[in-house]
């Protein structure tokens, strides 16, 4: 019975070696976590994107909520008050709970994925992301 070694496989590695030797569980020297431990609220349609965004932001140290369902937002926006809402595109739900979902998130500054993102090559895809996360968190903001 073969093991995988899938724990290190989503850290952003800046160079191919690296990349590989952390897949195959070689000694390879992780990049620094933000570690910020804000919560992020990710809702997309796609498992798939949910799956990885979990997988990015909890080894980053976030607080990581998803769905795929914009109801299920709704409540996890009010129970969560997350720092930041991750968005897929196209997202779907009745007018009422759009409505709703929208006034719910005047104040929460909000990332929309591109509708590419899940075509996108994770290595590539992952730098920009996080960049872009990292502009939108401001480390002095309460949240409780």
């Amino acid at each position: 019975m073969n093991v995988s070694n899938l724990n290190r496989l989503f850290e952003t590695m800046t160079r191919r070696k690296v990349r590989h030797s952390a897949f195959y569980g070689r000694n390879a020297t992780p990049q620094d976590s933000l570690a910020s431990g804000f919560p992020v609220l990710c809702v997309d349609q796609n498992r798939d994107v949910l799956a990885y965004l979990r997988e990015l932001l909890t080894h980053r140290g976030h607080q990581v909520h998803m769905t795929s369902r914009l109801a299920d937002a709704l409540i996890l926006v009010r129970a969560t008050c997350p720092a930041l809402l991750i968005l897929g595109p196209s997202l779907t739900g009745s007018p009422s709970t759009r409505e709703a979902f929208q006034t719910a998130c005047t104040r929460v500054p909000g990332l929309e994925l591109e509708s590419d993102f899940s075509t996108q090559d994770a290595g590539e895809a992952a730098p920009r992301l996080l960049e872009s996360i990292q502009a939108h968190l401001q480390p002095n903001r309460d949240f409780s």
